[in-house]
């Protein structure tokens, strides 16, 4: 289960990031590629870890939803 700060990010239009294009992708089910089979909160987890840091996207996420938040299961602060 995803929660709304999660739903939100995969329904933003962040296309600077693909991780979290390719996660949304998923959890859109958008049957065009091989995302439909991906673990979308696995997905998240690994995009949130790798964003974590980047100021723009902490940026990003702040104009979408207050902070701090879990996303994936990784605080974005």
């Amino acid at each position: 289960m995803l929660s709304n700060a999660e739903k939100t990010l995969l329904n933003a239009n962040l296309q600077g990031f693909p991780m979290i294009s390719a996660a949304s992708a998923a959890w859109k089910r958008c049957g065009k590629c091989g995302h439909a089979n991906v673990n979308v909160n696995a997905a998240l987890r690994l995009a949130a870890t790798k964003y974590a840091n980047d100021p723009v996207f902490v940026e990003a996420c702040r104009q979408l939803f207050p902070l701090p938040c879990m996303i994936g299961g990784v605080l974005i602060k």
